[in-house]
């Protein structure tokens, strides 16, 4: 929740986890395929994912942080 640009000004800086169920599967699939295209079968990443009110999944290029390659530039994923 916030920005890192906000949390860099005092405002504080979380993230949200999923409850089991068709979304938290869905995302899990999501970064599995962004892993998968990486070739990462260890070490750290970092993605950004965004569930929109039209129910799709949207990411910014999920990278491969010791590398800094990237699984793809703006995509999206429904289903």
């Amino acid at each position: 929740m916030n920005t890192c640009f906000a949390f860099a000004n005092g405002t504080p800086l979380g993230s949200v986890l999923l409850d089991p169920g068709p979304l938290r599967d869905r995302v899990t699939d999501f970064a599995a395929r962004c892993l998968d295209t990486l070739e990462l079968v260890d070490g750290p990443f970092h993605l950004e994912l965004f569930h929109t009110p039209g129910d799709e999944l949207a990411s910014t290029a999920p990278t491969r942080s010791r590398y800094g390659a990237t699984c793809a530039g703006p995509s999206s994923a429904t289903g």
